[in-house]
């Protein structure tokens, strides 16, 4: 499991994005493809959890998390979990980090990918795996939920990250509709691959075997 305790001095790069950690920059080529503005921030968030049969360990690792100003909300990207780990361990803590922003947080174990049920509109984006629940949001107050996806209005092309990816939320053009599922478009298709492009650009040793497996080029395991 990489905690990613302590960063390196070296920095990754792709293109004009670098970050100090390749699953950090893989999301911060996504917001870029996007043109979301972003602010991207470190810091320290205390994760007691059992690994594998270990007894907790409540070492304090360092996390990144960015900012996305447009639309007051935070995105947190975790260290690489297996499908089956239980995003559960963090939610304590990450609730805390939520409040200390007063807004949602957004947490990703799994890099930039389209949800399972999208994956057959598209031949070229990498996809989640089937039993992942998506990206989890923890709330300033009690509260979280899963299935969180990126999703893009039709009508005036915001985007925004829903529940299961109802686009009906990100704006008013539907006020009548509280779904309007919408998470495979072009704008965020070429975030997903521009992230895939740079993933697969990195150091093999650098990347988690779960996000390489998502990125792999022929994607036959799919």
């Amino acid at each position: 499991m990489e905690h990613r305790q302590g960063r390196s001095a070296h920095l990754y790069a792709w293109r004009h994005w670098q970050a100090p950690d390749p699953h950090d920059l893989a999301w911060r080529v996504f917001f870029g493809a996007l043109r979301m503005p972003v602010e991207y921030r470190v810091g320290h968030l205390r994760l007691a959890c059992v690994w594998r049969g270990h007894p907790p360990d409540a070492s304090c690792y360092t996390v990144t998390w960015f900012w996305l100003p447009s639309l007051a909300k935070g995105w947190l990207v975790l260290p690489p979990l297996p499908v089956e780990e239980p995003i559960g361990y963090a939610l304590t803590p990450v609730t805390s980090l939520a409040r200390l922003i007063g807004a949602p947080l957004y947490i990703a174990t799994m890099p930039p990918a389209l949800s399972s049920s999208w994956s057959d509109l598209c031949g070229r984006c990498p996809s989640l795996p089937d039993d992942y629940e998506g990206y989890y949001v923890v709330y300033p107050d009690l509260g979280w939920d899963h299935f969180q996806q990126w999703c893009q209005c039709p009508s005036c092309g915001a985007i925004d990250v829903q529940f299961e990816a109802r686009a009906a939320r990100n704006c008013g053009c539907r006020p009548d509709d509280d779904r309007g599922h919408n998470a495979h478009t072009l704008a965020l298709c070429g975030a997903y691959q521009a992230a895939q492009a740079c993933l697969r650009d990195q150091p093999l040793y650098a990347v988690s075997r779960l996000w390489r497996e998502l990125c792999a080029p022929d994607r036959a395991w799919r």
